[in-house]
This record gives structure tokens, sequence and C-alpha cells, in this order.
């Protein structure tokens, strides 16, 4: 929808104006073109800050999993690195 919205703006805007139009002929054709335009950029712009959320909330998963992972390579490396108590023997009867 994009791509035909700016292709459709891409157009009106190299269309000259006629001079056979009225003032208020051409403030309606100007009122639409800036309508057109307004709601291209508007789509153009919310589709780059969708991206971007969608990129930094991939990033925070990622980050998420990299800090769990440390933390239980961190578990596993004190548990190994602290020794264990000696056990007693066993008294026999």
């Amino acid at each position: 929808m994009n791509l035909a919205s700016a292709h459709h703006t891409y157009h009106l805007s190299q269309t000259g104006m006629p001079e056979t139009l009225t003032p208020n002929q051409r403030t309606a054709l100007l009122a639409r073109r800036w309508r057109e335009e307004r709601n291209f950029w508007i789509a153009t712009l919310t589709f780059l800050l969708w991206g971007l959320l969608f990129r930094f909330y991939q990033l925070m998963l990622d980050h998420v999993a990299v800090r769990d992972r440390l933390r239980h390579l961190e578990a596993a490396a004190t548990g190994a690195a602290r020794p264990s108590a000696p056990e007693e023997p066993k008294k026999t009867k």
C-alpha cells in the first residue's frame, strides 16, 4: 500500500495545475495533494517506527537470554569452585 501511495503522490506532484481553475477548485486540488502527501509520510514513518520497535524488542529478548545464560554459567562456576564438605566416615557397630 505504501508503494502505491508513493507512486500516486509522486504522480500528483508532477502534474501541473490547469490555468482554467477557479480559486475554489485550485484550493480543493491543493488540499487534496497536501492530504495525500501527508498520508504518505504518516504511513512511511509508521512503518519505520514499527521496524525500529520490532528490532528493539528482539534486542531486548536477546539481552534477557544472554543475561539468563550468564547467571546460569556463574552459578555453575561457583558451584564447581566451592569445595564440598568432606563426608564423615560412617560408624560401624
